[in-house]
């Protein structure tokens, strides 16, 4: 197991001070929830040895004790049990550090009862180019049902009116909208800002970070409901898809009225950004919105890899259709046509995939000829559906 090097903590520390001086020079104003996330990160890193990257499996939120901050940290599904809590106390401008495992022994790999920074850091850096963790996620949900941990089935509920949510976010979205003081395109500068700020980066991050324009959205941010943009920007290793110090998703949410940051969030994971085609549209529509939402909702959940799944689709569809030698072997998958997405009325989780028969150059001319979908269960592998449709053959 890969170890984190004193070098890199100390490094990072310097990162966190610095971060302040910087945001006042340029002039960008934080909000007191972004403030304390920051402390909040800094004692992690400080007692636990735990980076933002890391943080990318786990889910936060914030409360209060006796008036003062509390940022939790809960580690997401299905390493809720492995990965335990954080929880970072802010009182007098400091920060509390505790976790949910203290005391417990991590020295045993992937076969502690325990994950602290040191499976993290493998967990991060295990697959560079894929980051598949389906093994990982395999390993964490057999340590919580060998101790009788309450495992779910499923990481989100479906139990969601749709329609009356999309009204709800359509609603807030005019609502922030008509407040605004502040363009879309100034918002976004500030939003650069923050992030060069918040994450001290040098200048080729800030040129290379690219911003999502076809996912920012107006909305009413946190209970209080403060009317702000929000906006989504990858950062990208530009030569590969290899993991590197902050490569993956940022969110930043902007006050319309006062330009104020309200929140950051930061990913490791590309293939958890949800990326538009490059197709010329001024708005997302609806269903697309909630395609999207659902997509990720699947994504989330995944225990297999989308080759492991793929393998199970073309043995099924062998199977299915009594396929010889010649066929299976000239059955292409159409990447580019792939998605997660909800499964049938019980919302199942599950990647769809389209392959051909008969098109271009596959080497096949005979029966069997079409289009086949299937529909594979992200969690079990279960196949949910297979549909056979012959009149697009040929058609290109």
């Amino acid at each position: 197991m890969k170890k984190i090097s004193m070098t890199l903590l100390l490094a990072a520390v310097i990162v966190c001070l610095t971060v302040s001086a910087l945001a006042a020079g340029i002039g960008i104003v934080f909000s007191k929830k972004v403030d304390n996330e920051k402390l909040a990160e800094e004692a992690l890193l400080s007692k636990y040895g735990i980076t933002s990257e890391m943080l990318s499996f786990f889910s936060r939120s914030d409360e209060k004790s006796d008036g003062n901050p509390i940022v939790c940290y809960e580690g997401i599904y299905p390493f809720t049990y492995v990965l335990g809590n954080y929880t970072v106390l802010i009182r007098d401008g400091k920060a509390e550090a505790s976790w949910s495992r203290d005391g417990m022994d991590t020295s045993g790999g992937f076969d502690a009862e325990a994950w602290g920074a040191g499976q993290l850091s493998e967990m991060l850096h295990g697959s560079p180019e894929t980051h598949d963790v389906s093994a990982y996620a395999q390993q964490a949900l057999s340590i919580a049902v060998k101790n009788g941990a309450a495992v779910p089935m499923e990481p989100f509920s479906c139990e969601v009116d749709a329609d009356a949510l999309i009204q709800k976010q359509k609603h807030d979205a005019e609502t922030a909208e008509r407040t605004a003081k502040l363009s879309v395109s100034e918002m976004e500068k500030i939003a650069r800002e923050a992030l060069q700020a918040r994450y001290d980066f040098v200048p080729q991050q800030t040129a290379a970070l690219k911003c999502e324009e076809k996912l920012g959205c107006y909305l009413l941010f946190g209970v209080d409901e403060i009317p702000c943009y929000e906006f989504y920007f990858i950062l990208e290793n530009e030569k590969s898809r290899e993991q590197g110090i902050g490569t993956g998703r940022y969110i930043v949410i902007v006050n319309v009225e006062t330009g104020t940051v309200e929140d950051i969030l930061y990913g490791a994971f590309l293939q958890y950004c949800y990326e538009l085609s490059s197709a010329d549209r001024t708005e997302i529509d609806e269903q697309e919105l909630t395609e999207r939402r659902n997509a990720e909702k699947a994504q989330s959940a995944a225990l297999l890899s989308i080759s492991e799944m793929e393998k199970l689709a073309r043995e099924a569809i062998a199977v299915r259709y009594s396929f010889d030698a010649k066929q299976s072997s000239c059955l292409n998958c159409e990447d580019e046509n792939g998605r997660y997405l909800l499964y049938g009325d019980d919302g199942l989780p599950c990647y769809e995939f389209y392959f051909s028969l008969g098109f271009e150059d596959d080497g096949y001319n005979g029966p069997g000829a079409g289009i086949y979908i299937a529909d594979i269960n992200v969690e079990d592998g279960t196949i949910e559906g297979i549909m056979y449709d012959s009149v697009l053959a040929g058609n290109g």
